[in-house]
């Protein structure tokens, strides 16, 4: 369990914690005699594994993690705090690599979609066309990370110099890499130039699905800066008002075909957040199998015009912070755990289907 202080409340017991490393989000300090002391500055809140040695503790109900001797500071998250009820499990939902996926059927790319429509690694594949075969596997996962960012990055219209400081390179190795880059993805890079130049004449850019983002105050500013936002912006609009739209839609359908078929929804499914492209719910434990599969439905978008959809990641855990990636394949196979580091999950996984195996089955009406 964590304890947790404000700000005020700390600053005359601990101060050497106020300042710790103040240009990061999360700061750690730890003590000679092994304590830990945990500050989120988003918010503004110290937690520690112990008392602070106040007089009225404030218990962060849900931090229960474990403490060793050589700590995993990383461990720490925040979202930790949000604990599923007893009965219930936090699913996590998100769009996988939505905008590498959205940039692909913006401009047809035959690199991204043919790696989409296979199931392939897209990093691996742009990797391999970037630096070559024989360089990208010589240092795997340095090439892979730097093809990572490059394949976000460019998304959004990056240049060389975001680049430099991204791949924490020179401005002409970012400058050399980003040609390599744009080589390999030609069709991409030749209709996202197009683009531009056709949001010069209109000063108006359009989502996937119509919605106007208009650009008339960066086109017609009399300065470099501004007119290069625009640029940018009539590259990376349409993918980011698409994703805004891809969110409504999804939310539309979970309310049409689960929140008003069923009967008191909020006894099996309630809502959470939603993070960038990701949405959160709390759904029963007895009724996992049924709503998953009807939830990654709702969410898995696919327009007939476009040759690849919009995949949905799933993750399960009993925090919001906490979560095992799993992967659902078809109504017969249900879902399983993925890779080779949750394999202290899966006895209880098993163990809980022992159970259901003797269980009646659980059926909501719609």
């Amino acid at each position: 369990m964590f304890y947790v202080a404000t700000k005020e409340q700390i600053e005359s017991l601990h101060p050497e914690l106020i300042n710790y490393e103040p240009n990061k989000t999360r700061c750690f300090y730890k003590y000679d005699n092994g304590e830990v002391r945990f500050f989120d500055r988003i918010f503004n809140y110290y937690f520690s594994d112990r008392p602070w040695g106040l007089e009225q503790e404030y218990l962060a109900e849900g931090l229960d993690q474990q403490w060793v001797d050589k700590i995993d500071y990383l461990s720490l998250n925040i979202r930790n705090t949000h604990k599923a009820p007893d009965g219930w499990t936090f699913v996590c939902l998100d769009y996988s690599a939505e905008e590498i996926r959205l940039g692909a059927i913006n401009t047809g790319c035959k690199l991204y979609t043919e790696a989409f429509q296979a199931g392939k690694d897209i990093h691996t594949l742009v990797g391999e066309q970037t630096w070559g075969y024989d360089v990208y596997h010589s240092n795997k996962k340095k090439y892979r990370k730097m093809a990572k960012i490059l394949n976000f990055n460019m998304q959004y219209g990056g240049t060389a110099f975001g680049a430099a400081r991204l791949l924490n390179c020179s401005v002409e190795e970012a400058e050399d890499t980003l040609n390599r880059f744009k080589s390999a993805l030609q069709d991409h890079f030749t209709v996202q130039d197009s683009q531009v130049i056709k949001t010069h004449q209109t000063l108006c850019e359009h989502t996937f699905f119509g919605l106007p983002i208009r650009l008339h105050r960066q086109y017609n500013s009399k300065t470099y800066k501004e007119v290069s936002q625009g640029e940018r912006l009539a590259k990376n609009c349409r993918i980011q008002g698409t994703g805004a739209d891809i969110l409504s839609i999804a939310f539309m359908r979970l309310w049409k075909k689960i929140w008003k078929e069923l009967s008191h929804p909020e006894d099996y499914i309630r809502f959470q957040i939603t993070v960038h492209d990701e949405i959160d719910f709390l759904i029963r434990n007895d009724v996992l199998q049924i709503l998953i599969p009807k939830v990654i439905d709702c969410m898995t978008i696919q327009m007939p015009e476009w040759k690849i959809p919009l995949a949905v990641g799933l993750s399960l855990g009993p925090t919001f912070g906490q979560q095992y990636e799993w992967e659902y394949s078809s109504k017969e196979e249900g879902y399983k755990l993925l890779g080779p580091a949750l394999e202290e999950a899966k006895p209880q996984v098993k163990e809980e289907k022992k159970e259901e195996e003797v269980k009646e089955e659980i059926k909501i009406e719609f």
